[in-house]
């Protein structure tokens, strides 16, 4: 059939949120503070790899690799077990239909 299963879709999206927010959020706390610490002079042979990462960052661009522009999994609401995304947040007007006389 041509038709997917909404549980096929979630399944897939879950798949490609591989990120949490607390390893993206750590990563940024323990680095954000180096910024004007660290010079060019400063990274070795083997830290030149590491340039990519510091000449944006320095200029105050996010740099242009795949980990600075991963997705990450949006939170699940214990309560409801639901996850909370930008999608699922959105307003609509028909919310008040929902609702037994």
């Amino acid at each position: 059939h041509g038709s997917s299963l909404p549980e096929d879709d979630e399944s897939a999206r879950a798949k490609l949120f591989h990120k949490s927010m607390a390893t993206v959020e750590l990563f940024v706390f323990l680095f954000a503070p180096l910024i004007h610490r660290i010079k060019e002079s400063d990274l070795t042979f083997r830290l030149a790899s590491g340039l990519v990462i510091w000449q944006p960052m320095w200029e105050h661009r996010q740099p242009d690799i795949p980990a600075f522009t991963t997705p990450i999994k949006p939170v699940r609401n214990i309560v409801t077990a639901k996850r909370n995304s930008p999608v699922n947040n959105q307003c609509s007007p028909q919310g008040s239909a929902n609702q037994s006389p």
